[in-house]
């Protein structure tokens, strides 16, 4: 799996990403955007607020900052991150495809307050308009409905080059918000369209064309964040 952390910094977001193809991490900077900056004060009782007052009004925000999460307690979008139509960006909807033999968990997600942490594979949408391709070179935005998660256990699964990325300081005891897309969850995808031959990023397609008799054509649509547009993915049901 590709591997993304995103933490706080003090007038930014570090934003950290390695993906299987390449040989070390790449780091950029998000100066602005509406998951990081102010907040709501929550009011509901139960572990969800007491996870949104940890991941966005902890008492010791180390530089200021605090992440506004992109979803609620029942999954819905609360930034409006797919309230409207945004000219150049494409939308897709179907359900997730895997694109190697075994595919199961395609994409798991954890914020906590001054952190998060992304692992996902390439992965195709297959809808009434066709298969498109779903791959991306940062983190993107997902809205699903969260779970209670021990960063500890997040991480006891994940891969030597997410463990890599992930912060040493970190107390593994910390819980987050945990959220999972899966091989035939219905999903909404939002992004920069591209020709499979003018794509940049590299997709392993090996599996998918290991079974010529029996395996769909390969697409040749691919949407992603190719120009700098964060990919947001929504489930759907």
């Amino acid at each position: 799996m590709h591997a993304f952390v995103q933490q706080l910094g003090d007038k930014q977001v570090i934003d950290r990403a390695w993906r299987i193809e390449q040989p070390e991490a790449v780091t950029g900077y998000v100066l602005e955007a509406p998951y990081f900056g102010g907040g709501v004060q929550p009011q509901s009782e139960g572990w969800w607020n007491a996870v949104l007052r940890f991941v966005t009004w902890a008492k010791e925000l180390p530089r200021g900052l605090q992440f506004n999460l992109p979803f609620d307690e029942q999954g819905n979008d609360v930034l409006e991150l797919c309230a409207a139509e945004i000219a150049g960006v494409t939308v897709a909807r179907g359900q997730i495809v895997g694109l190697r033999r075994g595919s199961g968990v395609v994409l798991r997600d954890l914020w906590l307050d001054d952190v998060r942490y992304v692992e996902l594979e390439d992965f195709a949408v297959a809808g009434d308009d066709g298969m498109v391709l779903v791959a991306c070179g940062m983190a993107p935005l997902v809205i699903a409905t969260p779970t209670p998660c021990q960063i500890g256990d997040w991480l006891a699964p994940s891969s030597e080059r997410m463990r890599d990325l992930a912060p040493r300081s970190t107390d593994q005891d910390r819980s987050g918000a945990s959220l999972q897309l899966a091989v035939n969850d219905t999903v909404e995808i939002r992004g920069i369209a591209r020709a499979l031959s003018t794509t940049a990023r590299t997709i392993n397609l090996s599996d998918w064309r290991g079974d010529y008799r029996t395996a769909p054509p390969i697409p040749d649509r691919l949407i992603g964040d190719e120009e700098g547009t964060r990919l947001v993915i929504r489930k759907l049901g």
